[in-house]
C-alpha cells in the first residue's frame, strides 16, 4: 500500500528474503495490497536472508521505492511469533505503522 501511496499505480515488484514460511506470507501480502502479482509478471521473488529482507518497487516513471527490513526485527517478530503463535503475532504487527517496520528510500 506504501507503494502505490508513493509511486502510484503500474508498478513493479522485486523481493528479497527466504524462501520459507512466514516469510513468504510477506510475497501474499504484497501481491493483495499492491497489485503485483506472480500471474501478471509483476512481481520477482529472490533467495534473501532473514536480516536483510528488501522490497522494492518500481514505477512506470522510473522511480523506485526501496523498503528494508530494520535491523533486529526479524527476531523481535520471530519472539512474538514463539510467544503468541503466527496469527496473533500477525494481529499485532498489523497494527504498527510501516515506518516502524521498515527502512525507506526513494530514488527518482
Amino acid at each position: 500500500m506504501r507503494a502505490l501511496e508513493v509511486l502510484g499505480s503500474g508498478i513493479r515488484c522485486s523481493v528479497r528474503l527466504p524462501l520459507t514460511t512466514p516469510y513468504t506470507c510477506l510475497v501474499d501480502g504484497i501481491q493483495c495490497s499492491s497489485g503485483c502479482t506472480l500471474g501478471k509478471g509483476l512481481i520477482e521473488v529472490l533467495e534473501g536472508d532473514e536480516n536483510s529482507i528488501l522490497i522494492v518497487f518500481r514505477s512506470e516513471g522510473g522511480k523506485t521505492l526501496e523498503l528494508k527490513l530494520r535491523r533486529g526485527l526479524a527476531d523481535t517478530i520471530k519472539k512474538l511469533i514463539d510467544s503468541l503463535g503466527v496469527e496473533r503475532a500477525g494481529e499485532v504487527v498489523e497494527k504498527w505503522s510501516c515506518d516502524q517496520i521498515f527502512e525507506e528510500r526513494l530514488y527518482p
